[in-house]
């Protein structure tokens, strides 16, 4: 489902991902055994203890930020996160008797559980658009969020950092379009 695009479904381009062996038992252990014998059992450790680091910096660049939410722990190097519901959803000092203090940020009704879903989607949509970085989705809870995993063999700390850009970029037309 994720790997569902407008190209891929309009025949417009070769999808590779189905170019590949099957999953079936026996190839997986043939993959597995291509990975340890073109690594090393080192090499292997120490290239997937770098992309846990960089998921770790990426997450600490969206905690920095304070229109952002990390929704869940990251797991290895995936970070899932979006914009905090509590900068899109209107401001009050009392909502229907509640201060915010006591909402800890938790969305009270399903319009504005959309309007956030709406935003996070529309942001996913732009960073995808930028051609610079490919994210996908999930859903915690109801919530939409951003998926950001890193794996690619040839990632650096670099392309964290500009992919985080990407982010704040989309999210601040997004946010300026809002709020104005």
């Amino acid at each position: 489902c994720y790997l569902r695009n407008k190209a891929s479904e309009s025949n417009q381009v070769i999808d590779y991902k189905d170019w590949q062996i099957a999953l079936s038992r026996k190839f997986q252990s043939l993959k597995l055994w291509f990975v340890l014998r073109s690594y090393g059992l080192d090499n292997l450790r120490n290239f997937l203890r770098k992309h846990v680091k960089m998921g770790k910096n990426f997450e600490n660049l969206v905690k920095q930020d304070k229109r952002f939410e990390v929704f869940v722990p990251r797991y290895f190097s995936l970070v899932c996160f979006g914009v905090s519901p509590s900068v899109i959803i209107t401001k009050k000092p009392f909502r229907n008797g509640i201060s915010d203090h006591e909402l800890n940020g938790k969305i009270i009704n399903d319009d504005d559980e959309h309007l956030v879903n709406e935003i996070n989607s529309k942001l996913l949509d732009l960073i995808n658009g930028s051609g610079k970085v490919f994210m996908t989705h999930g859903k915690v809870e109801g919530a939409f969020v951003i998926r950001r995993a890193i794996g690619a063999t040839l990632t650096e700390e670099q392309h964290v950092i500009m992919a985080w850009e990407t982010v704040q970029e989309r999210a601040t037309s997004i946010l300026s379009k809002l709020f104005n």
